[in-house]
């Protein structure tokens, strides 16, 4: 390999490490990232991009080992930090986790930042602001908790929501919501905030207390009607499909695919396919469908903007009856309206849809 010749430094190696796992050369970037640890065995960020690698492997034991030692040189890296706990998550081990979660978000400006006011820790009787921190999935997936939040602010507190754009439509009417706003409105007057991702932590969720069971995002009944008319002639088992996330995600090689791999589902007798497609992978559609892929786009039928495309997913979902998507916010927004779901998931998953599919046999 040409790096086996280059200068003898554990930094090097390390970076060179990093590059290779950002192009998935998984085996590769093993070997060099050992051969940096070799020459500098205490290096932190080695130990820490090493414990990435387990982590990409699913070897997460090995993986929480790596990431000790590099806290065992740099008590403060925050980066450690974060990555063990995404390793106790996927292991299950989430009472040891929530703590090293909260430094998920160390050096990413979010929208809270800018508050001056406290953090809400559980406290009752008081007017608390939800804010959405990560992704439309992660949004969908932790508004789950606004019913507990109200329930523990009591009857004299109140719950708001600092709500994204694109999901106007779809978060209205969740439970235990007293006010919505729009990300980056004026909010009004509030005591304290919380991100929706901070709120496992704060209720001591474990794997086996985590809020749901059923449905809390409803289609609207309208769209539903839409959808329902527009299917009306359909008869056979209706399954919708998505295959492509953002192809600007840093990790989307390894979660989306190509349509014509869903070819033998659409050739299953009395299998209608149903494009949820949105955005990128759309253009897939027309070679596909030229070859023979039995799949109906209902593209032509959405119209607005992205807030009324989600809407309509949503109504367009609950007339089907089954959804086959790829690791994106479908499969977040499925699951929350309480319809069947496959995923289908990367060989290491994100740590909350992995522990579900285990749990729901999805495969």
């Amino acid at each position: 390999m040409p790096w086996k010749k280059a200068p003898l430094e554990a930094r090097l190696y390390s970076n060179l490490g990093v590059a290779l796992l950002e192009v998935g050369e998984l085996a590769e970037a093993e070997e060099v990232l050992r051969a940096g640890l070799r020459l500098e065995p205490t290096l932190a960020s080695g130990q820490n991009n090493l414990g990435i690698l387990h982590l990409m492997l699913g070897r997460h034991a090995e993986a929480i080992r790596h990431f000790d030692l590099a806290l065992r040189v740099d008590e403060g890296m925050s980066k450690a930090k974060r990555n063990r706990a995404l390793a106790q998550l996927a292991l299950g081990e989430w009472a040891d986790a929530w703590h090293d979660f909260e430094w998920r978000r160390e050096g990413v400006q979010a929208p809270s930042d800018d508050f001056a006011r406290p953090k809400w820790r559980g406290e009752s009787g008081v007017r608390v602001l939800l804010t959405a921190e990560q992704g439309l999935g992660d949004t969908m997936q932790w508004v789950r908790y606004a019913q507990r939040v109200k329930e523990r602010v009591g009857k004299s507190g109140q719950v708001l929501l600092a709500c994204p754009q694109m999901l106007w439509q779809v978060l209205r009417g969740v439970d235990g919501i007293d006010e919505m706003v729009r990300v980056g409105e004026e909010a009004g007057k509030f005591e304290c905030h919380a991100a929706l991702a901070e709120l496992p932590g704060i209720f001591g969720t474990r794997v086996d207390t985590v809020p749901g069971g059923g449905a809390y995002l409803h289609a609207e009944t309208a769209r539903v009607e839409k959808w329902r008319a527009w299917l009306s002639d359909v008869r056979a088992f209706k399954v919708g499909v998505v295959w492509q996330g953002n192809p600007g995600h840093q990790w989307d090689r390894f979660r989306s695919m190509r349509l014509e791999m869903l070819a033998p589902l659409g050739q299953v007798q009395d299998v209608q396919l149903v494009s949820l497609q949105r955005g990128p992978g759309q253009e897939q559609m027309a070679a596909c469908r030229a070859a023979g892929l039995n799949i109906l786009d209902p593209a032509t039928q959405m119209r607005g903007d992205e807030a009324d495309a989600w809407a309509d997913v949503a109504a367009l979902m609950d007339v089907l009856d089954v959804v086959v998507t790829v690791d994106t916010g479908t499969a977040h927004l499925a699951g929350a309206l309480g319809k069947q779901v496959w995923v289908a998931l990367s060989v290491v998953a994100d740590w909350a849809l992995a522990d579900r599919a285990q749990r729901h046999g999805v495969v």
